[in-house]
């Protein structure tokens, strides 16, 4: 019977992925997120046909980083890890504010996986990448759970000089990386009508020194692009 961490070593990729031309990016950043996971969420059908439990949205995930790291020769990464990584935060197998969640592991075992998984990602990426932050974005499923997970793997990586782990529990983050700007957040509590508002009143030097700015948002669990107050929202 395989165990997780060796079906780590199994992940193929089904279908051809969509061509990314990041060849000439010595001088970049590149900024990874992939939101609402849901680690450990069953479904007997998903959207794509299949039956989604922790080993498909393992591979998914796995399969995704796999394309970006291959094809990117940037030097410094930043990875969100959160927004929903986890389906589950608590024994009762809920999310954080009580919503039931029908799951196939228990929460030990999700977390340890889950573990294992960012365990194995990021060693791969040090070897890579010269700096690497991990920033943490709390989702409204796994709110608690996220944030001890990056407690762990700041303690796990300690020692590598290259990574460093942004800990804060606070619903978004802001960067600036040259003339951009990036915000980050799940989202889910936030007025949609409103939100383009809260860059420029919560880093209004950032807003103003840039002249590219996005927010990154998950929670929707859909691809949309909008543009609002000259900020692009993902």
């Amino acid at each position: 019977k395989e165990t997780w961490l060796e079906v780590l070593n199994e992940i193929s990729v089904a279908d051809p992925p969509i061509e990314l031309d990041m060849s000439d990016s010595n001088n970049t950043t590149l900024v990874v997120n992939i939101p609402d996971l849901h680690l450990n969420k069953y479904t007997s059908i998903d959207t794509l046909g299949v039956v989604y439990d922790s080993k498909i949205a393992q591979q998914r995930y796995l399969d995704s980083l796999n394309y970006i790291f291959n094809k990117d020769k940037s030097k410094k990464c930043i990875l969100v890890v959160g927004e929903d990584y986890f389906n589950i935060d608590n024994l009762e197998k809920s999310t954080t504010k009580g919503t039931p969640q029908t799951t196939h592991l228990t929460y030990y075992e999700m977390y340890r996986h889950g573990f294992s998984i960012l365990k194995h990602v990021l060693t791969e990426m040090s070897k890579k990448y010269s700096e690497i932050e991990v920033i943490l974005v709390q989702g409204n499923h796994d709110t608690i759970s996220t944030f001890t997970l990056v407690i762990a793997l700041q303690a796990y990586f300690k020692d590598f000089s290259n990574i460093n782990c942004d800990t804060s529990a606070v619903s978004r983050k802001y960067r600036q990386i040259g003339n951009t700007a990036f915000g980050f957040g799940h989202m889910n509590n936030e007025v949609k009508q409103t939100k383009h508002f809260l860059m420029p009143i919560e880093v209004p030097e950032m807003y103003g020194n840039t002249k590219f700015r996005y927010v990154i948002q998950g929670h929707l669990h859909n691809l949309s692009v909008k543009e609002e107050g000259g900020i692009q929202h993902w």
